[in-house]
């Protein structure tokens, strides 16, 4: 699918245009030239629009690079007011095209759209790769991760992945394995859910009467993703003793199934993630040294959300739509205080979080508009606000739309979440406190709706 990218500040502008469904295109966007450049580096943009009302350039050195850079890349700039005539003619002997507003990317395109489907929030069809870049957007940290996810995807080199529990591991160990055209499957592998007992009979397979139950042959999860990724999550979690099958396994590509003398062989990438401090780990004896640098080839490590609160706006406009089609709903976004709830929470689930706040969401609203009275109840504790009609609050979410602070002093204090001076190891304590009373003590429904693993949540529980 080719990719036109919008560089603006006017978020509505992209939300028109992203609405416009035009055959074999898909449309993202950026704020900045430097970010835009950034892009261009991870996936070929055919077309490229600048809204110069909004993201002023003050030199061509943009468009020379472009030019260089971009090859064949379709370059246009649209605006409202007239562009000095001495740019207009540097422009056009770089091949840049001017379009005043308003426009239509078909129009600007020249390309007939294809029949629209039912009104959603956002109409765009998206790949795994669009999404990548779409959610990079606007977050230096996450742009840089991207970049370093498309060096290392072609090798095969070991990675490890790293990061708070819900940051998207496994997401990008997709992205890792499909930009690797790798011919095999991409096989995930829960460490921390497989029981001890089972594990080596998961991972490897095991031979007809290998032990009771086992009433025929079975092939492991190695054998699965020969040719392909093999993904260990939360491989901490591992016994020694499972390391010990594992490395050898990794240093060697040959195992043995439970039960059969024969060694068998498979070939695949090795891809594991973490949200434990390995290295604190090893020199407390829990995990092998050997392992650790078998598996640390190259280490990337995901910030948590509340570092990066810049994307909260993309992602939840793509859960919103996501599960719009999901539960076939038309909702169109957010009350103002329900974007305010979104944004000042500090999400200790991450991505994982959202998405599972965004889902609770869509399914209770009725109106078009989400409010705060359809996100779950321990949001509006955590943040303390307690009735709409108490607080009569904004705040900006598009580029360029002024916002209001609104003054915490004046907002309703309730629940367990007082002020702004509590930590988050705290917060993420009396969080997972309230979920499990929420639960009536059932830790595997807790951890479900944490987004981590029962293991975990004792474990954090325990301190």
């Amino acid at each position: 699918m080719k990719t036109t990218l919008l560089i603006t500040r006017d978020r509505p502008l992209y939300n028109r245009l992203a609405r416009e469904q035009i055959r074999e295109m898909q449309v993202t966007y950026t704020d900045s030239l430097e970010s835009a450049e950034g892009l261009c580096e991870l996936r070929p943009i055919s077309t490229l629009i600048i809204d110069a009302d909004t993201i002023p350039f003050d030199s061509l050195s943009f468009f020379r690079r472009c030019r260089k850079t971009m090859g064949s890349t379709k370059v246009y700039i649209i605006h409202s007011e007239d562009l000095p005539f001495d740019i207009q003619e540097d422009l056009s002997e770089l091949n840049v095209t001017t379009v005043e507003k308003p426009a239509l990317i078909s129009e600007i395109l020249n390309t007939r759209t294809a029949p629209r489907k039912k009104t959603r929030s956002v109409e765009t069809v998206r790949t795994d790769e669009d999404l990548l870049v779409e959610i990079m957007g606007g977050s230096p940290s996450m742009e840089k991760i991207a970049r370093l996810l498309v060096k290392v995807a072609p090798s095969s080199a070991t990675i490890l992945l790293g990061g708070e529990n819900g940051t998207g591991k496994e997401y990008f160990a997709t992205i890792i394995h499909k930009l690797s055209k790798l011919q095999g499957k991409f096989v995930p592998v829960n460490c921390g859910a497989i029981p001890e007992s089972l594990f080596e009979s998961e991972l490897f397979g095991h031979k007809k009467g290998a032990f009771t139950g086992a009433d025929q042959d079975r092939i492991g999860l190695v054998q699965e993703a020969d040719g392909g990724t093999l993904f260990l999550d939360e491989i901490g979690e591992l016994s020694l003793s499972m390391q010990v099958k594992l490395l050898r396994f990794l240093q060697e590509e040959k195992f043995k199934p439970v039960g059969e003398s024969a060694e068998r062989s498979a070939s695949c990438r090795v891809i594991s993630a973490t949200n434990r401090d390995l290295k604190k780990m090893v020199s407390e004896g829990t995990f092998r040294e050997d392992l650790f640098y078998r598996i640390h080839v190259f280490p990337i490590t995901l910030p948590p959300l509340r570092e990066r609160k810049e994307m909260i706006p993309r992602l939840v406009e793509l859960f919103l739509h996501t599960f719009n089609e999901k539960q076939d709903k038309n909702l169109t976004g957010f009350s103002a205080e329900a974007e305010f709830l979104l944004s000042r929470h500090r999400y200790p689930g991450n991505i994982r979080e959202l998405q599972n706040i965004i889902e609770y969401a869509t399914i209770l609203a009725t109106e078009p508009t989400i409010t705060i009275h359809d996100l779950p109840e321990y949001l509006q504790l955590i943040t303390g606000i307690t009735d709409q009609r108490e607080t009569q609050l904004s705040i900006g979410w598009n580029p360029g739309e002024s916002s209001t602070k609104p003054d915490v002093a004046e907002i309703k204090r309730e629940g367990f979440f007082v002020g702004e001076d509590i930590t988050l190891e705290s917060m993420e304590l009396k969080y997972m406190e309230y979920i499990l009373k929420k639960c009536q003590d059932n830790h595997s429904e807790a951890a479900k709706i944490l987004g981590i693993s029962r293991s975990t949540l004792w474990r954090k529980l325990k301190g």
